[in-house]
C-alpha cells in the first residue's frame, strides 16, 4: 500500500484529528468550497537509504501536512492534534487495506503563514505548516 494512502487513512482515523477537521482531509489541494479548518497534505521529497550491496528498501519520504482555518489560534489547535497524532509514532500507520510499517515518524520542520482575502471575497486563510519524515520499507525491486 502506498504511504500517502496510509498516512491520510491516519488522519482520517485519528479521532483528535477528525474531530476538529472530520473528512476535510485532500492530497495537494482542497476544493475551494471546502470549510475550515481543513487538511492537505503532499509528499515533497523522499530519500532512499541504500547499503553496499543495492537497494535496501528503506525510505524515509518528508510529507508536507498543513492545517487551514480562520484564525491563528484554530489553526494551531489543528496543527497541535496532527503533531500528537504522528510525531513519535512508531508501529502500523492508517487503517484497513491502507497501512505501511512505519519505523518512525518525526516531525522535522513547522511554519506558519496568512492567505489575505481575495478579490472575490474569500476571507484570508491561516494556516500552519507541519513536515514529517516517515521511515519505513518498501518493496525493493528485484534485478
Amino acid at each position: 500500500m502506498s504511504v500517502e494512502a496510509a498516512l491520510y487513512a491516519e488522519l482520517t482515523g485519528n479521532a483528535g484529528v477528525a474531530a476538529l477537521v472530520a473528512d476535510r482531509v485532500y492530497p495537494d489541494v482542497a476544493p475551494s468550497s471546502a470549510d475550515l479548518p481543513r487538511l492537505t497534505y503532499q509528499r515533497i521529497s523522499t530519500g532512499r537509504h541504500p547499503h553496499l550491496a543495492g537497494a535496501s528498501g528503506l525510505v524515509s519520504p518528508r510529507f508536507q501536512v498543513i492545517c487551514w482555518a480562520s484564525s491563528r489560534a484554530s489553526a494551531g489547535v489543528v496543527a497541535d492534534a496532527v503533531r500528537e497524532a504522528l510525531d513519535g509514532f512508531s508501529g502500523t500507520l492508517g487503517s484497513g487495506g491502507n497501512t505501511v510499517n512505519a519505523r518512525g515518524v518525526f516531525l522535522d520542520g513547522q511554519g506558519a503563514d496568512y492567505a489575505p482575502p481575495t478579490e472575490g471575497g474569500e476571507i484570508g486563510v491561516y494556516s500552519e505548516r507541519l513536515e514529517f519524515i516517515i521511515w519505513h520499507r518498501e518493496t525493493v525491486p528485484a534485478h
